[in-house]
């Protein structure tokens, strides 16, 4: 069963976390781009679309915020990790 909110509920929860939005999209922006990486990969990695890929880097509200924000983080966690394991291979095959 569904529950109806009130305009002033709709509202209150809105200004409730629109800083918390504003922040983890901010966050996910500058790690995405200073790995590079495009909105189309990391929405595929996350498997998302890239237009809730877009919304999320722009503070909008998009429902099961947590649960996409958190596979965006783990794909680019993933990537990271995977550039930083190739760099140390190609070092380690310079020696």
């Amino acid at each position: 069963m569904y529950k109806h909110f009130t305009q002033e509920e709709k509202k209150e929860f809105f200004d409730k976390n629109a800083e918390r939005w504003q922040k983890t999209g901010a966050a996910i922006k500058e790690m995405r781009t200073r790995l590079r990486l495009s909105k189309v990969k990391l929405a595929k990695r996350a498997g998302i679309c890239t237009k809730t890929l877009t919304k999320l880097e722009n503070g909008q509200y998009i429902r099961r915020f947590k649960t996409v924000s958190k596979a965006c983080l783990n794909g680019l966690e993933a990537i990271n990790n995977r550039d930083s394991l190739i760099c140390l291979e190609q070092q380690i095959s310079l020696s």
